[in-house]
């Protein structure tokens, strides 16, 4: 097996079902960590003692105990430190309280069972949210089943007491009430596991490839999904339905046996109210805290980048990976460039070390030349190579000084382009910042970058994080080379003109692929891939309990205007208008969903702030929001009575008066 021009020999096949022991990570190949120079020519860190992409996974000897195996490795972790701190003394790094902090950093053994992954820090709020928010709106499915269980209870209450008056023991009849409801959960169980597989397929195929998370989602229906399913359906249909059953298992005999029992009055249920009540609250809360994801992801996608991405295609390349060093690396790169600078409707190219928005970054402590830093002050800055001409490529404003051109190449003064953030923090601005010299490290060193430019505040490794201190470096001065991001800048059309990006890389190495090809608007909305998928989920799980409230509404109603048929009969006899029968059902639905509203907005407020990490420039208080969720849900629960209200109010009160 050829891995980047290097032969390997196969000598084992993992178990099947084993992808990695980092959750998230499924490598179709495993090699001796010895041979990473092979696997990756040109990359070769294993001695390097500030690389930190080691995973180490321990397997402790039988009758050792987590806590004695932390105890026995803490001086081996203590002695590696003070090691490690003296190199970093030797090499000037670091202020003195970030070397108390470096002795200081306890090592920590967790268990493994559940492998490593860095995925759950990242993912473990939202879904934690999204799983809140689907036990909510579980709970209103809930309620709503009640609530039509306790309207065909009522329906069927002579029913019922007939039974009791012929002798059925209450335990019978109550397990027969919640088999019922029981059968109804276990039969939605099923339906939504047939869905199931196919609802999970769909939201797979909206993951960006590129994205890490890709590989740690399944959409396979196992044991443990079915377990879960069924006793989660098993469960909502006790409580679904145990309300219901213990309040028609108890009848009042006399009274059920009575024909008119109920009909005048109306046969209001206060239960009945309360679930749909509960429903209009729930759905309150839900649609607030869709609402705030909404409005977070529309605010991401109107930040200002401090670039532009019209008309531009980007993709990656790595010469090292193909067997050339650090010297073929920067001709291959320079190659492509000016090969793709010849395609037809190219007006620009840029190119960097670490791509923008590709969730990475990579920098370090500087010294200024005019700058004293406060004891413990943080000098770190991101960093990025870039060829010439990227400002201007990129669309990337130049607040002062110049571009890189071809002549900021190895040999010649060492330059630099740094941020306006950068230069408000450590010169007051932007003017004053030119011609300073900087380096990176700290100590004895001399600075000796020149800053001949402060370009415009940029987002970097992700839309959402605020802009970092940051500088640029021409990439024909850097000695070391990895792969490359590419950005071209064109007119023709996307589909012709990915071909001939293809085919001008194809025309530099044959051999050489091309990664990750895509329109950068297409790049900056993989970037955004998590806050779409939240704020798609919450809206639809908003929309979706917004419903069932409404049909609970509407069912409640509905029933209720046909118990009080009588009533009602009897009102329009006596010279109540349609309006007014209109204005009394609309009454019931206003006090029932103001009061809900009244008790979830304090709810919604109370909960909201636990999103706060979630959201971005915009306050989990937001009165628009709120405002909008209160019409909302008052325009659906208009709707789901209006007709009732119609219905009621074009009774005829003669047939009314003869309907029982």
């Amino acid at each position: 097996l050829s891995v980047n021009s290097h032969p390997f020999t196969i000598i084992g096949i993992a178990a099947p079902g084993f992808r990695s022991a980092v959750v998230g990570e499924a490598p179709a190949i495993f090699m001796p960590i010895r041979m990473q120079p092979q696997a990756m020519p040109g990359f070769s860190d294993l001695d390097e003692w500030r690389s930190r992409w080691l995973n180490l996974v321990g397997r402790l000897k039988d009758g050792v105990s987590l806590q004695q195996a932390q105890a026995q490795l803490g001086p081996v972790w203590h002695a590696l430190r003070e090691d490690d701190l003296q190199r970093l003394i030797a090499g000037h790094h670091g202020t003195d309280k970030m070397r108390q902090e470096f002795l200081a950093s306890p090592l920590k053994l967790e268990p493994g069972q559940k492998g490593l992954s860095p995925l759950r820090n990242d993912l473990g709020a939202p879904l934690t949210v999204l799983m809140g928010m689907v036990g909510l709106v579980l709970l209103i499915a809930c309620a709503n089943i009640a609530t039509l269980l306790l309207a065909r209870g009522a329906a069927r209450q002579r029913e019922i007491s007939i039974c009791f008056a012929l002798g059925a023991p209450r335990l019978r009849v109550l397990r027969q009430l919640l088999s019922e409801s029981l059968l109804v959960g276990l039969v939605g169980g099923g339906v939504g596991l047939l869905i199931a597989p196919w609802a999970t397929t769909l939201l797979l195929s909206v993951v960006p490839a590129q994205a890490e998370i890709t590989s740690a989602l399944s959409a396979e229906v196992d044991v443990r999904v079915l377990v879960f399913t069924f006793v989660v359906a098993f469960l909502t249909s006790i409580l679904a339905g145990i309300a219901p059953a213990f309040r028609f298992s108890r009848p009042d005999v006399s009274l059920a046996m009575n024909e008119q029992s109920g009909r005048v009055a109306g046969g209001k249920s206060q239960l009945r109210r309360l679930l749909v009540a509960g429903q209009i609250g729930l759905s309150v809360v839900l649609l607030v805290a869709a609402g705030l994801f909404t409005r977070t992801l529309l605010n991401l996608r109107n930040v200002d980048l401090g670039f532009t991405t019209d008309h531009v295609l980007t993709f990656e390349a790595n010469a090292k990976l193909n067997g050339y060093d650090d010297t073929g690396a920067h001709s291959v790169y320079q190659r492509i460039t000016s090969e793709l600078e010849r395609m037809p409707g190219v007006t620009a190219v840029a190119a960097s070390s670490v791509g923008l928005l590709d969730q990475d970054t990579t920098g370090g402590n500087i010294t200024i030349d005019s700058y004293k830093p406060a004891p413990d002050e943080d000098m770190d800055v991101d960093r990025n190579e870039v060829s010439p001409g990227y400002m201007h490529a990129m669309g990337i404003a130049l607040l002062a000084g110049r571009d890189f051109t071809a002549s900021d190449a190895e040999g010649a003064t060492k330059v630099c382009i740094i941020n306006e953030k950068m230069a408000q923090r450590y010169f007051g601005g932007a003017q004053q910042a030119l011609g300073h010299f900087l380096v990176f490290g700290a100590g004895k060193v001399t600075p000796d970058i020149q800053i001949v430019g402060v370009a415009r505040n940029t987002r970097y490794a992700a839309v959402k994080e605020d802009t970092p201190r940051f500088l640029y470096l021409p990439y024909l001065q850097t000695k070391r080379m990895n792969g490359m991001a590419f950005y071209v800048r064109t007119s023709a059309p996307t589909d012709q003109a990915a071909n001939e990006i293809r085919t001008a890389v194809h025309n530099v190495d044959a051999n050489l692929p091309v990664q990750y090809l895509q329109t950068m608007p297409e790049h900056v909305k993989a970037n955004l891939f998590l806050q779409r998928l939240v704020a798609f989920l919450s809206l639809s799980f908003g929309g979706l309990a917004a419903g069932l409230a409404a049909i609970g509404l509407y069912g409640m109603l509905a029933y209720s205007v046909t118990q009080r048929t009588r009533e009602i009969g009897i009102r329009i006899a006596l010279g109540a208008t349609r309006r007014g029968v209109v204005r009394l059902v609309l009454g019931d639905v206003l006090l029932l969903g103001g009061a809900a509203i009244a008790v979830a907005l304090p709810l919604s407020i109370a909960l909201s702030s636990a999103l706060r990490s979630q959201l971005y420039d915009i306050s989990s208080r937001d009165p628009l929001t709120y405002i909008a969720v209160v019409l909302v849900v008052a325009f659906i629960a208009l709707l789901a009575g209006a007709l009732p209200a119609m219905r009621a109010s074009r009774l005829d009160p003669m047939e009314a008066l003869r309907a029982e």
